[in-house]
This record gives structure tokens, C-alpha cells and sequence, in this order.
């Protein structure tokens, strides 16, 4: 099992992830535009698939399916 990487990531975001994360998915962006935003925004490099499982731990997604990639889906 590997180490999560959202406790660092939540650090780095000053307690936030959780919000931002929210906040992108109910304005519809994919879980791929997420990822550029963390790079782009916060220097944060991680995967579409990570920040899908961050979603789905998180309540944010509810069903189980392949990461993102259009906005809105």
C-alpha cells in the first residue's frame, strides 16, 4: 500500500485541499484541469488518478468510475 500523499499535500495548501477540491468539482472542472491547477497555482505535482481517489475518499465524487478528463463530467 503506498503512502498517501494527501496529508503533505493539505500542508502544503495550508489546511485547504479539501476545500479547493470542492470548489473545482462543484464549478465542474475535470479531475485532469485539477491536477494542472495544483502544478500551475501551487507548484504541486500529482496525477489525475491521485486527485480522483483524494475526490472519492473525500466524499466529493460518489461513484467509482475512471478519472475525469472533460469538464463538467
Amino acid at each position: 500500500m503506498k503512502t498517501s500523499t494527501y496529508p503533505l499535500t493539505d500542508r502544503l495548501l495550508d489546511g485547504k485541499l479539501e476545500e479547493f477540491l470542492r470548489s473545482a468539482r462543484a464549478a465542474g472542472e475535470s479531475h485532469e484541469t485539477i491536477t494542472y491547477r495544483l502544478r500551475s497555482e501551487h507548484d504541486i505535482k500529482t496525477s489525475k488518478s491521485t486527485v480522483y481517489r483524494w475526490c472519492l475518499d473525500l466524499g466529493i465524487d460518489t461513484s467509482p468510475s475512471t478519472p475525469s478528463t472533460e469538464a463538467g463530467a
